[in-house]
């Protein structure tokens, strides 16, 4: 806040000096702006106010009255100095004196009292009779809290568009990027889709491969197995008809015994028992020969029954060696089973993978294009 001087105790006693700051009072007291006169001595008392200043100092006097030094109160500013009003009332008084010694014509200045801001104008009043002599200071406010406001709001504004711009062109650039990796991942999906088909079809052919070769495993297997059967049963028969030939044997043996015996009781029975004992021997020699024979077939059907035994155990041999490549067959087949299964899933994952990525990149694309519509608004 300024004020006048002591051109006005000066002309005080004049009525032309009079006059005019009567004049003066009843044109501020019409006027819509706030408006002080204040003297031109060194406390510079502000001697009038018109009704607008009052009123707005009034409607604003706790916030003032928090700024000022020495518990200065808006309400008692009439005359009273400015300088209570100022944290620097040196400074204030060289502005004064600039005013009056006419090295500027007058000074404006932003005032920001806690949250309120004034812009000031202080003039110098030059009376007219007598001409160039100073009457008084004049300091017209101008609320421009709200303007202030706008202004901080616009800045603050701007400041974030400038932000904004920024960040979100990097953000879109981080999109775009994004957009670009996403449409790289579905163009690699497509292809490992395409990977995971030759794959299915070839492990599905392989799964067939498999399965016709287990099921000739299994015939070949059920082959060795007759075959085991066939053998072992013609084991067993050699087994009987060597028993049977043992048999033979045997009674080919009590055959020549007795027909042995039979010679002796001829040869005792003299002339009368020589026919008989003629007999006899042909029946020994035949018990002989059939005995021969019957050793003979023994040993063909003991080699045979080694033979047999032999292919049994290579036939058992072969059936346990067929029944682990059944089963090792039967594994493939379920390992081919499961990589179809895995691969198949698989196909389906990237298939899906490659839907969602090229969601993803559509929009991505719009997040960045709306992104670019904001910034250049």
């Amino acid at each position: 806040m300024f004020g006048f001087g002591k051109a006005a105790k000066q002309t005080r006693g004049k009525d032309s000096g009079q006059d005019e700051l009567n004049r003066l009072r009843q044109m501020l007291d019409r006027v819509d702006n706030l408006v002080m006169l204040a003297d031109t001595s060194r406390d510079n008392v502000i001697f009038y106010m018109n009704k607008t200043a009052r009123d707005v100092l009034h409607q604003h006097r706790d916030a003032l009255n928090r700024t000022f030094r020495g518990g200065a109160d808006v309400d008692q500013a009439n005359l009273r100095s400015i300088h209570q009003f100022h944290k620097d009332p040196d400074r204030i008084r060289r502005i004064l004196a600039n005013l009056a010694n006419r090295s500027i014509a007058e000074h404006r200045a932003v005032i920001p009292v806690g949250d309120i801001h004034f812009e000031t104008t202080v003039y110098p009043m030059w009376s007219e009779h007598p001409p160039g002599e100073l009457l008084c200071f004049m300091a017209c406010f101008r609320d421009i809290t709200h303007q202030v406001e706008n202004e901080r709001v616009a800045a603050d504004n701007a400041k974030r568009h400038q932000w904004l711009e920024h960040n979100v062109g990097s953000v879109s650039e981080n999109v775009q990027a994004m957009s670009a990796t996403i449409e790289n991942v579905a163009t690699q999906s497509a292809a490992a889709s395409e990977s995971a088909e030759l794959i299915l079809g070839e492990a599905r052919q392989g799964m067939t491969r498999v399965s016709e070769t287990n099921r000739s495993v299994k015939e070949v297997a059920d082959i060795v197995r007759s075959t085991a059967d066939s053998l072992s049963r013609l084991g067993e028969r050699s087994q009987t008809i060597g028993q049977i030939v043992g048999v033979i044997k045997d009674i080919a043996d009590q055959t020549s015994l007795l027909a042995l015996n039979a010679a002796i009781e001829a040869a005792r029975a003299g002339e009368t028992g020589r026919g008989f004992a003629v007999v006899a021997d042909e029946v020994r020699k035949l018990s002989e020969r059939t005995a021969k024979a019957t050793q003979e077939i023994g040993d063909m059907i003991r080699d045979t029954q080694q033979d047999i035994t032999l292919n049994i155990q290579s036939i058992e041999e072969g059936r346990r060696r067929v029944h682990g490549t059944e089963a090792e067959f039967a594994n493939v087949e379920t390992a081919l089973t499961a990589i179809d299964q895995g691969v198949h899933q698989m196909r389906d994952y990237i298939v899906q993978i490659a839907g969602a990525s090229e969601e993803q990149a559509a929009t991505a694309q719009d997040i960045a294009d709306k992104l670019s519509e904001i910034v250049h608004r």
